[in-house]
């Protein structure tokens, strides 16, 4: 009696280096001839061959088919190859005396990247199934984007053989960088100086010159050049940043305590729950509140605009945690690897219920007159503005090694026209690693992201970390996240005949329709491009990494990744996505309870923001004919957030949001709408 052998789904071995590849972030090369013949630069395998070869994930003279089932000891031997690190030897198998990757096994089994069988045997031969390589790489990619390091006294050797000591002027002219010694302080010109002041304040020089007289040493101190006067430096560790220890700096100076504010729309935006450090200015007319515990900073930027435009922005960054490595000799890098792993949140609130007052009614305006009636009032009232504000720079000591810090500066850039919500929660670890000239991009993200908006904004923050070695970055990363969203307005006319015509404007739509809600003759659609964004710089031209040529730009979340709100860059009409506009000439005038009739259920706000303990009212503006509202099924897909009645009143019970759908009790007409509710404070 024979078995039938299980059929497995393999994967090819150009598909596992492929995906090898792009898991570790190995994505670049330098050398444009191709290192095996039978791979040209038309070949699309080309660009991931050449990056695996340059990481030395495999070399150019072994002998593969990308085409060629993988097995288990050329899988081995690639993620041996991946690591960046020494290992010893350590597993006992009895199999693999006739394979060429011996150690390359050992290893990948020591890392429990691979297991052995019930009889402590590898089978490196036998051909791996796709989801248990798919397993294994995702084990490896965590494993080299997440490695940590122990922390190691700093090696610093200096180029022409000068000193590295600790010692405390007896007076210090910081402006005139000089600094007076005892006599017999041997200090010698060239020597590097550091020490901390009674109030916390390190420095860190170089001398320049030194003279002697009165039984004192007078030296005249300049900026370190890591470059030019650090011959070696090995440094290794990790470190939680702890924000309560920073010095927080703007433009140059240190922020002082100015008084609280009163409450704002601000305070819609919840602030970290912890306090330890509170500090407020204000910069660009905006108000400034920095909130920072052992390991939470919240900067939060609000102001009311003149014509009653409110806004909140709030950044806030939690658990910075930081993974480095440097090992240089004479101006050569052979080795780094810098991770920061950081949880952020970007929130953004752009709300002007004034807009009605401020206009005036319009619900009376001719159709004819509508946009020009309207647009001579926005342009003369109306806060649409573009600001970049840069918040503040804090220093972040490293105490394992306090010849190390962390510079972290913060910015906010923020384009406002009209209503707008946004909120995008990210866990990042972003970095790079080096080895031998190559280098790879550590990156991993996972977001979480709200949006109600009306009209075109913008949200980004900026955040760089700077790593810094005595007076010199090292290594950076700097992230540009947030969010942008372009809107364009349209407004459908119509006559007293009912025929319409299309007009586009560039009013924004919040505006456009508040004004037009009232006026049975006017409707408003939008068109909305929206996308989250998240960009990442490693290692600009003024860190040695930089200089070093491995400065890299990349991107996270883009236009292609992360659309606003997934599936709805579209047509809007009053915040509904549809396929395309449904605006026609009207066949029917609407009915004496003001609901028209129309080819679909229409209502007057498609997205709404409803706070926790209050109801919203949804209201129908057009039913298919032969319909009343008393035929109308309501559903909530989240009801933990905001639950709906049989009489479309929505209640909104705790942080979140939910999709209600409204449909005829016959199935035949159905319709959905956006509740929002934001996070109390």
């Amino acid at each position: 009696m024979c078995g039938c052998q299980k059929k497995i789904e393999p994967i090819t071995f150009g598909e596992w280096l492929k995906e090898l590849d792009e898991k570790a972030g190995i994505v670049q090369f330098t050398q444009k001839e191709p290192y095996f013949s039978d791979i040209s630069e038309t070949n699309e395998a080309y660009a991931y061959v050449q990056a695996a070869v340059e990481w030395k994930i495999i070399r150019p003279e072994d002998e593969f088919e990308l085409d060629q089932d993988l097995n288990r000891q050329w899988a081995a031997y690639t993620l041996s190859n991946l690591t960046n690190e020494a290992f010893e030897e350590k597993a006992e198998i009895k199999d693999i005396e006739s394979s060429p990757f011996q150690r390359e096994i050992r290893h990948t089994v020591d890392l429990g990247w691979m297991e052995l069988n019930r009889e402590g045997k590898f089978e490196p031969d036998r051909i791996i199934e796709r989801s248990e390589a798919e397993k294994i790489l995702d084990q490896a990619a965590a494993y080299i984007n997440h490695r940590t390091f122990d922390t190691i006294e700093p090696k610093i050797e200096m180029a022409d053989g000068s000193r590295f000591i600790e010692v405390e002027p007896l007076d210090f002219n910081e402006s005139a960088m000089q600094g007076i010694y005892a006599k017999d302080s041997a200090l010698h010109i060239g020597d590097i100086v550091h020490w901390e002041d009674q109030e916390g304040k390190k420095y860190c020089y170089q001398i320049a010159e030194q003279k002697e007289e009165n039984n004192q040493c007078t030296v005249v101190f300049k900026m370190i050049d890591i470059e030019d006067e650090i011959d070696e430096l090995q440094i290794a560790g990790n470190e939680e940043l702890d924000f309560s220890q920073a010095d927080i700096f703007q433009d140059g100076n240190e922020i002082k305590e100015q008084t609280s504010r009163k409450d704002s729309a601000a305070d819609h935006i919840q602030n970290a729950s912890i306090r330890s450090l509170q500090k407020t200015f204000s910069l660009h007319e905006f108000n400034v509140e920095l909130t920072a515990s052992g390991s939470s900073l919240a900067a939060k930027v609000y102001r009311s605009m003149p014509y009653g435009t409110e806004i909140a922005a709030q950044v806030i960054l939690n658990h910075v945690h930081v993974d480095y490595a440097w090992n240089s000799a004479q101006k050569d890098l052979r080795n780094a690897y810098f991770r920061i792993d950081f949880q952020s949140e970007e929130d953004l609130q752009i709300e002007n219920e004034q807009v009605k007052k401020l206009y005036g009614d319009f619900s009376k305006v001719s159709s004819d007159n509508f946009l020009v009636s309207l647009k001579d009032l926005y342009q003369t009232k109306n806060d649409a503005s573009e600001t970049s504000i840069e918040i503040c720079r804090l220093v972040l000591p490293i105490p394992s090694a306090p010849v190390l810090h962390v510079d972290l500066s913060l910015e906010l850039r923020l384009g406002i026209s009209g209503k707008a919500q946004l909120s995008l929660v990210q866990k990042n670890a972003i970095g790079f690693e080096t080895k031998d000239g190559a280098m790879r991009f550590i990156k991993d993200n996972t977001s979480k992201a709200d949006a109600s908006i009306k009209a075109s904004a913008k949200l980004l923050s900026g955040i760089n970390f700077d790593f810094c070695l005595l007076n010199g970055t090292l290594m950076d990363a700097g992230v540009e996240a947030g969010a942008q969203a372009n809107v364009k307005t349209t407004a459908h006319l119509y006559d007293e005949d009912g025929k319409m015509s299309e007009v586009q404007t560039d009013l924004p739509g919040d505006v456009a329709e508040k004004a037009a809600e009232d006026n049975n003759n006017v409707l408003i659609c939008t068109d909305i491009n929206a996308h989250w964004v998240a960009d990442v710089n490693l290692n600009s031209s003024s860190t040695l990494a930089g200089r070093f040529g491995f400065g890299r730009e990349y991107e996270l979340l883009n236009a292609d990744n992360a659309p606003l709100i997934p599936g709805l860059n579209a047509h809007f009409e009053n915040g509904q996505a549809v396929a395309s506009c449904t605006r026609k000439n009207r066949r029917h005038l609407p009915t004496a309870e003001g609901i028209s009739v129309a080819k679909h259920i229409c209502l007057k706000e498609y997205s709404f923001t409803v706070h926790q303990g209050s109801a919203y009212q949804i209201e129908i503006n057009a039913l298919p004919e032969g319909y009343e509202k008393k035929d109308l099924v309501y559903e909530s897909s989240h009801p933990d957030a905001a639950s709906v009645d049989q009489n479309g009143t929505v209640t909104a019970h705790a942080a979140g949001s939910t999709v209600i759908a409204i449909q005829t009790s016959d199935g035949k007409h159905q319709i959905h709408c956006n509740a929002m509710v934001p996070t109390v404070q």
